[in-house]
């Protein structure tokens, strides 16, 4: 189990494969949505990862050594209520 992380080069129009995330991470929702962040900017936040949503029980894949830590939402969480949240400067 993981991640492939694929990247589009808008210049060429060509896929390249991510083999890092540096400083950021990456947030995967179960419809499709997604979120990059700084993570030097969150505190708490695991650089060079993604975070996922399976219904009710989210992840953290470290693309550093590839561990999935799994943690659940618990039984009262619905699964289409998940949404990535960020603070607003202002």
């Amino acid at each position: 189990p993981g991640f492939d992380i694929i990247r589009l080069e808008q210049d060429t129009q060509k896929w390249f494969e991510v083999k890092s995330l540096g400083n950021r991470s990456l947030f995967l929702g179960l419809k499709g949505d997604s979120l990059s962040i700084l993570a030097s900017n969150n505190p708490g936040m695991k650089q060079n990862c993604v975070y996922f949503n399976r219904g009710f029980s989210c992840g953290i894949f470290s693309l550093d050594d590839g561990s999935i830590e799994y943690f659940s939402a618990g039984e009262e969480c619905f699964p289409n209520y998940y949404v990535w949240i960020t603070p607003s400067l202002w």
